[in-house]
């Protein structure tokens, strides 16, 4: 087993990293009477800014032969910013069964992909204000899958108002969506179902992970006190 540590400034991480261009473990190390260039390395940090964003990531290899095959390759990192989705405080993934082409310096395959990401209360309040621009926004994660917000959205059929709602979070394919089960609306003694779909629009999909490539799809998101976790499987090509 192998392992290096990769601070990107510029980075991010996620199932790109296997993707476009991961595979080996140590660099510039011999295997087998092959010489592993710098190239692995540098192939993996490259790829990173196509995907999540700045982070401190590591990445160990394990049952690497000479043909370029490695078993398993597992992936941590930390406040990533994928496309589609709050801040990820945290991630680790597992790719099991993986190719590497040195010649091509990529990942020609992934059998399998393990995701666990972790989304605070905090970064998911800052994504709803920046990025779906809703002020005043105050998030509350309770186990099991329980969502509580307030905020001041612009409603389409009301103009701007005051909501306080709580609902739950389900998994729906690459996406993380929020079933409204209580609104009140300011100024709105009785809520109908053209409001509601409005107020659903606005907060909906809460995660959208569709712009990895390695085709995630979610299988479990659960919360608790302060953070969501979000469990994902994929593969490649």
């Amino acid at each position: 087993m192998r392992s290096f540590v990769l601070a990107a400034p510029l980075a991010g991480i996620a199932l790109m990293t296997m993707v476009a261009g991961c595979g080996q473990g140590g660099v510039g190390s011999s295997l087998g009477g092959q010489i592993l260039t710098p190239t692995v390395e540098g192939s993996i940090q490259s790829a990173l800014p196509q995907v999540l964003g700045p982070g401190q990531y590591t990445v160990t290899v394990s049952g690497l032969d000479t043909t370029g095959h490695a078993n398993e390759v597992d992936i941590t990192g930390t406040n990533m910013t994928p496309p589609g989705a709050p801040t990820i405080a945290s991630m680790n993934a597992q790719f099991l069964d993986v190719n590497y082409s040195q010649s091509q310096n990529t990942i020609t395959h992934v059998g399998r992909v393990n995701m666990n990401l972790t989304v605070t209360a905090a970064d998911m309040t800052t994504w709803l204000v920046t990025d779906k621009g809703i002020p005043d926004t105050v998030v509350t994660f309770s186990s099991p899958d329980q969502l509580g917000l307030t905020g001041s959205p612009t409603v389409p059929t009301l103009g701007p108002v005051s909501v306080v709602i709580q609902g739950h979070v389900v998994p729906s394919g690459a996406q993380v969506s929020y079933v409204l089960d209580t609104v009140q609306v300011s100024g709105v003694s009785e809520t109908d179902p053209t409001i509601l779909t409005d107020i659903s629009n606005l907060y909906n999909p809460l995660v959208d992970l569709s712009g990895i490539p390695a085709h995630p799809t979610i299988t479990a998101v659960q919360a608790v006190s302060g953070a969501m976790t979000i469990v994902a499987t994929g593969f490649f090509p």
